[in-house]
């Protein structure tokens, strides 16, 4: 009773100065845009990794339908154990530029795995374990491919979490692209990975593809508290 009344506080506190509040762990910065559109959504999650991304969107507005695309098959596993099947589609492949195989390095820490090799000897990342594991070989397709005949409805919210990948799932993405409200998506502003790709290059590639910037989360900062990535927030313009 006692959280319940303090999250009712919040809320009209919040709602008072025209802001809004969720209990549901979703960032501000991209519910306040969520809660605006016809509810259900239409998500697709590239790189779902555990499903918690999915699941708070569906306590906060609902998912009608979800893609959800996930190349470790440990993850892809219990996201088909633990999502409702009538709603949610589970695809285990890499989301890259065109079809063939690709090779995926997983870290210690596996949120951090990656089709690119991370930069283990970089100062940035010396405040998390990026030892290597173990590589994998996965399928890989293009997102407009992987998407082809799986959805007849327009995408509101385009997750992509992909380690430094960003610009190879936005180059086989363009159909995807043309039909999707917003797009929230990973960036990175120091080199963490061999080959990824940084802020400036996503941002030219999303204005290219019709899109405007709402909103940026501030995400993982280097021991010295730089800033080295954030989620990004774009809609069609």
């Amino acid at each position: 009773m006692k959280s319940f009344l303090i999250n009712l506080l919040k809320q009209r506190v919040f709602a008072s100065i025209g802001l809004f509040y969720n209990t549901e762990g979703v960032p501000f910065t991209l519910a306040k845009h969520l809660v605006r559109l016809s509810r259900p959504i239409t998500l697709v999650d590239v790189g779902a990794h555990d499903g918690q991304f999915s699941a708070s969107i569906d306590r906060l507005c609902g998912i009608r339908k979800g893609v959800l695309i996930e190349p470790q098959p440990k993850h892809a596993a219990h996201l088909r154990d633990s999502t409702d099947s009538t709603r949610f589609e589970v695809i285990e492949f890499v989301v890259g530029a065109e079809s063939g195989t690709a090779k995926l390095e997983i870290n210690q820490f596996d949120a951090t795995s990656s089709t690119l090799a991370a930069k283990r000897e970089s100062q940035y990342l010396s405040g998390i374990d990026v030892g290597l594991v173990e590589v994998i070989e996965c399928k890989s397709e293009s997102l407009d491919a992987l998407l082809n005949g799986r959805l007849h409805d327009s995408i509101d919210l385009l997750k992509i979490d992909v380690q430094g990948a960003e610009l190879l799932v936005l180059s086989g993405a363009k159909k995807c692209l043309s039909s999707t409200k917003l797009v929230w998506i990973e960036v990175s502003f120091k080199p963490l990975y061999d080959g990824a790709c940084l802020f400036h290059e996503v941002h030219d590639q999303m204005q290219q593809s019709g899109f405007q910037m709402l909103e940026l989360e501030p995400g993982f900062r280097s021991p010295s508290g730089e800033l080295l990535q954030a989620d990004v927030l774009y809609r069609r313009a």
